[in-house]
């Protein structure tokens, strides 16, 4: 049996009392087991059994792609609310960047503190399986249509230091957004960001002031947005 079809049904019977006995049953499942699905059960079980002291594991075993859905909602369930999402910006970092990042990106709160936003803005979006899964999480928790409309009033000097930092990862959100309306498939796109025009035109602006006008990344997704907002 797969994990994902059986784990929620089986813990709706299991006694969830004795958080000892089936922590250390969890452990021993995730460590000793050579079945990766009888290890993805484990983790699940820690997620309703795990202390603290069970975050290193959890962050090391969810380095593997194959078992980082499973351990970003274990994590979600062991570490503090306010100590979450820097967890899985640190899980995500430790992935190939498939579909591990895109599980533990979507577990972020909407509203993170401003250096997870930074990260998602900066390299959340950078996904080897496509950048149209990670878009539009990355911008609406990220606050990209607030930071650019920020930037754009900003000094001269500080627009250029932001282009030196952010711009592998703006770009990256914008190819994103413009692939899910593409794709038909019922991914978020660029309507699903509120004041996405806004933001549009403070890049516009942005790549303007700071020499990015000319830029062949920037023309190409100006020339598929003028499409879209003409």
């Amino acid at each position: 049996y797969y994990t994902i079809s059986i784990a929620d049904p089986v813990l709706s019977f299991v006694s969830k009392e004795d958080k000892t006995a089936m922590r250390s049953l969890a452990l021993n499942l995730i460590k000793e087991s050579p079945k990766r699905e009888i290890v993805k059960f484990g983790i699940v079980l820690l997620g309703h059994s795990g202390k603290t002291e069970d975050t290193e594991l959890l962050k090391f075993i969810g380095s593997h792609d194959e078992f980082t859905l499973y351990a970003a909602a274990a994590l979600k369930n062991i570490v503090s609310e306010s100590e979450k999402d820097i967890y899985m910006v640190e899980l995500a970092d430790s992935t190939s960047s498939g579909w591990g990042k895109v599980a533990a990106i979507l577990e972020i709160n909407e509203e993170p503190c401003d250096s997870v936003k930074e990260w998602l803005l900066k390299k959340g979006c950078q996904c080897r399986i496509g950048t149209e899964y990670t878009a539009c999480e990355c911008a609406i928790k990220g606050g990209l249509v607030n930071k650019l409309g920020l930037i754009a009033v900003a000094s001269d000097e500080e627009k250029l230091d932001f282009m030196k930092e952010y711009y592998a990862g703006i770009c990256s959100i914008f190819e994103g957004l413009l692939k899910a309306d593409k794709s038909n498939s019922g991914l978020d796109g660029l309507s699903e960001v509120d004041g996405i025009k806004q933001a549009v035109d403070s890049l516009r602006t942005l790549s303007k002031d700071t020499g990015y006008e000319e830029d062949s990344r920037f023309c190409e997704i100006f020339k598929d947005l003028e499409k879209i907002f003409a």
